[in-house]
């Protein structure tokens, strides 16, 4: 799954995927030591400094969204605990891990779906603060290039993270209810 926009069939592939996500923490600290947005010089040149300051602030809120990989492991661990009820059969069980499925305030597919919106929207409104402080001071073509390369290269690793973490929802999402499918037929027959 390299793309990240790939279903995913077999639960094993799901594992091995959620330990392939990448941190978000690395790419953000990378890029605010490494890129000019974040230099003093830079920042105390900027007429618009509540941009700088807007950009400072998404970044820190994108980092807390790496917590979408911990809230889907919780989700594969409830999805391997559906796996093995398809032999037991014990339906006190599969409520309580059908309900984690639904309505979990942590771990749920909707409160999981939320947070990747949020990655989404936060990602947007990133992007936009970035254009902001390219367009701000320095506009020179020479700079808005070779800056924008830089800064769209960096949005591009962002949003692979959030690709990634929304195909495991989708491919665990289709797990369950595959499961849940045969568990409810088992039960009829």
């Amino acid at each position: 799954m390299s793309s990240g926009t790939e279903v995913i069939e077999r639960f094993s592939d799901v594992r091995k995927e959620l330990e392939n996500v990448e941190e978000l923490h690395g790419h953000i600290d990378d890029f605010e030591r490494n890129s000019i947005f974040h230099s003093t010089v830079f920042l105390k040149k900027a007429k618009d400094q509540s941009a700088a300051m807007r950009v400072k602030m998404l970044n820190s809120q994108i980092r807390e969204k790496n917590e979408i990989t911990e809230r889907l492991h919780e989700l594969a661990h409830n999805l391997g605990m559906l796996r093995t009820l398809v032999f037991v059969k014990d339906e006190k069980a599969f409520s309580r891990i059908k309900d984690s499925f639904l309505t979990n305030e942590y771990s749920s597919i909707p409160v999981i779906a939320e947070e990747l919106n949020d990655f989404r929207d936060k990602l947007d409104n990133l992007k936009k603060g970035y254009k902001a402080m390219i367009n701000d001071r320095h506009a020179s073509i020479d700079f808005k290039v070779k800056h924008e390369h830089h800064l769209d290269s960096h949005l591009k690793k962002l949003g692979n993270v959030r690709k990634k973490q929304k195909a495991l929802l989708v491919s665990m999402g289709l797990m369950f209810t595959k499961l849940s499918k045969e568990l409810i037929r088992q039960k009829r027959d």
